[in-house]
């Protein structure tokens, strides 16, 4: 087994705002977790009876008597029998709680835990940087106000809160929060831990195992989480004053104590702690029946300049990009050695940077891994797993009266008598820089798409190059000051004789060919009958996109036995 000491952490419950001893109030809105699950709850408390409603279940139950530690407990009954209890913190802020739930397959209960904290504000989404963070607590130098939340800048010299528990009097300028002096002594946990714990008594399974957690503290609250997943495992409260703290993780079997609980000490420098507590196991002849065994743990926190336990590196600090990351990690790219840890770039190493759409990935210099993206052929793009796959691009310009842009073409058993013009009329408002320098070089390619599955196909495909000779004076022409046109009578290379590009308000664009060109190529001119929806496509190498869609309504002509097919655009 794993004692990651939360083996089904699960997550919220209810959280509380600080109160007097006595005066406990759970009502508000809460941040339930449980495992990856995440919900935002309103919590009510009349007295010291409470309701909510989580996953689908509507909780009610009622507080213990207050003391260090208040003890709550809720039940449900639709659409499972459920039972949900455990302690609120001290700060009033946090709260764990272990969850049995009644199945009737087998097994025939389920258990998991709960930690939730109380929400400071919400604004209705999960994203950083907008004053209502993705925990919905209120981001430093920022105020909120309201349900949904209204979060505005904090002006300079505002008191703030820069999420370290050793400091104070912090302001904010320009938006940070900083200045605060130092508190003494203060214990601030938070960061990573490598942790080693020694398990007594004869228990089942190994007797030591190292592990790593990331450790939360705000104010006297505490949360220990799986570094790898995020889910919370031991919670509870510390002393940042004399570093003492009490925590415990759910024990997710139904036969053994609800929780499994570690006190200890962090040392005066804030880099090591020492701990012990107990942990129960299923007895392996009696696996409803569980033994309590006593364990001992110590902890080392990363930046030590010491590899301890779960590091592979330690710099002596908690910078990422010098080598060894913040969690005490060799980084791609480099290479460490000794206490504290030198290290150096691995230059010209292939490696990897995660992203499926770059190629000869190698380590820099800077010891950076760096990968030049792979070119797919025009109206594709690289998608999923590195393949170039048909994709439409956005954004791209529509016409303000799409029933004006047609398509029209013919496609034959004598390829000399093939033909094909799109135009885009009324089209959205466009600057003459946005069109590029065709003369200059900057291509355009018409695209059509197949959008009747669930991912666009690119059915045809014909090339207008940039720049070059043609008919023996240049291929493309400026048009006044307005725009670009385009003549080939050889219609090389993919059929198209003619283009013009018009900017303006409105733009508009005709592309026109005629031959065999337009079918002797890769992704040719499609046979009819044409299957709608479909959408046309002109891209320009320097950015410029117009397009065009179409559905059934608007075909006018898709005649197999002639080859020819017309159709007007749709909104």
């Amino acid at each position: 087994m794993s004692i990651s000491r939360h083996p089904v952490v699960v997550a919220g419950l209810l959280v509380l705002a600080p109160a007097a001893a006595g005066a406990l109030d759970l009502t508000g809105k809460w941040r339930f977790e449980s495992g990856s699950y995440v919900e935002l709850v309103q919590v009510t408390q009349s007295g010291s009876a409470l309701s909510f409603s989580l996953a689908g279940y509507a909780f009610s139950g009622s507080l213990g008597s207050p003391g260090t530690f208040t003890s709550y407990e809720v039940d449900a009954t639709s659409p499972n029998r459920a039972n949900v209890f455990g302690r609120v913190m001290p700060s009033g802020n946090l709260l764990d709680g272990r969850v049995v739930v009644a199945f009737s397959g087998d097994p025939p209960y389920g258990v998991g835990g709960v930690v939730a904290t109380r929400c400071t504000c919400d604004d209705g989404n999960t994203t950083n940087g907008d004053g209502c963070d993705a925990t919905c607590q209120v981001e430093a130098c920022w105020t909120c106000a309201g349900d949904p939340s209204i979060c505005s800048p904090a002006g300079d010299g505002s008191a703030c809160e820069d999420g370290s528990d050793c400091t104070t009097g912090e302001t904010c300028t320009a938006g940070a929060c900083g200045g605060g002096a130092p508190v003494s002594p203060c214990t601030d946990m938070t960061g990573r831990w490598n942790r080693h714990a020694e398990i007594s008594g004869g228990a089942p399974g190994p007797s030591s195992v190292d592990f790593a957690s990331q450790v939360t503290q705000r104010g006297t609250d505490l949360v220990f989480r799986n570094p790898a997943s995020g889910n919370a495992g031991d919670v509870g409260t510390i002393d940042p004053v004399t570093g003492n703290f009490d925590v415990r993780a759910v024990n997710s079997d139904l036969f053994c104590s609800p929780f499994d609980p570690l006190t200890g000490s962090v040392a005066p420098n804030g880099l090591t702690y020492a701990a012990t507590g107990t942990v129960d196991f299923p007895l392996p002849a009696t696996p409803d029946h569980c033994g309590t065994y006593p364990l001992t743990e110590n902890a080392t926190r990363c930046g030590t300049g010491t590899i301890d336990l779960t590091e592979t590196c330690d710099d002596g600090n908690l910078d990422d990009g010098d080598g060894c990351s913040a969690t005490c990690g060799v980084e791609p790219c480099w290479t460490c050695s000794g206490e504290p840890s030198a290290c150096t770039p691995l230059t010209g190493t292939p490696c990897d940077d995660s992203d499926p759409c770059t190629s000869g990935d190698t380590c820099t210099s800077a010891g950076a891994c760096v990968g030049g993206p792979i070119v797919c052929a025009p109206c594709l793009a690289c998608g999923a797993g590195g393949a170039c796959v048909a994709a439409p691009r956005s954004p791209c310009k529509a016409s303000a009266r799409p029933e004006k842009s047609v398509l029209a073409f013919k496609n034959v058993a004598d390829a000399e008598k093939d033909k094909l013009a799109w135009t885009w009329k009324r089209g959205a408002p466009t600057m003459l820089g946005e069109l590029g320098d065709p003369p200059g070089g900057d291509g355009y390619v018409l695209c059509l798409y197949d959008e009747t599955g669930v991912a666009p196909a690119l059915l045809f495909r014909a090339t207008v190059p940039g720049g070059g000779t043609c008919d023996g004076g240049p291929c493309w022409t400026p048009k006044s000051d307005r725009g670009f046109g385009y003549k080939n009578k050889a219609g090389a290379p993919d059929g198209v004789v003619s283009t013009r590009l018009r900017s303006g308000d409105p733009a508009s664009a005709v592309v026109k060919g005629s031959g065999p060109l337009l079918s002797s190529h890769a992704y040719g001119l499609p046979s009819v009958p044409l299957s709608t929806p479909f959408r046309v496509q002109l891209q320009g190498e320097a950015g410029f996109c117009a397009e065009t869609r179409y559905d059934a309504s608007g075909v006018l002509k898709n005649d197999p036995a002639h080859g020819t097919f017309k159709a007007l655009g749709v909104p």
